[in-house]
């Protein structure tokens, strides 16, 4: 069966952050993981593989960063700064521990911004 990662409305969640509807997955249990896909045209589509393995073991969080997928861009500048702030939305309302993040090219970035 192939899992439409990214639009996968029946495990999909949106959450509020400053001007914008963040869309998230969760799949597993476990430790939570993040996930965060690429730039561009990027998606969570384009970490299936990723999340299928690491959710054997683990909650894995993948999140549509903002403007892409069913993410809003909303009217703020979609700097590495402002989606981590969306990150940081997500977390509040998904879990209270600690996170592993895993992010590819922009999704590294916005890791990084994380705090």
């Amino acid at each position: 069966m192939c899992i439409p990662y990214g639009n996968n409305q029946s495990v999909g969640h949106y959450v509020q952050s400053d001007d914008a509807k963040i869309y998230y997955e969760i799949y597993g249990k476990g430790s939570p993981i993040v996930v965060l896909h690429g730039g561009i045209v990027g998606s969570p589509l384009e970490m299936g593989q990723l999340i299928d393995s690491l959710s054997q073991k683990h909650q894995v969080i993948s999140i549509s960063t903002r403007g892409h997928g069913r993410s809003e861009m909303g009217n703020k500048i979609p700097s590495y700064v402002q989606k981590a702030k969306d990150e940081s939305a997500v977390l509040e309302k998904v879990t209270k521990e600690k996170v592993t993040i895993v992010g590819f090219s922009d999704g590294a970035y916005t890791g990084y911004f994380f705090c």
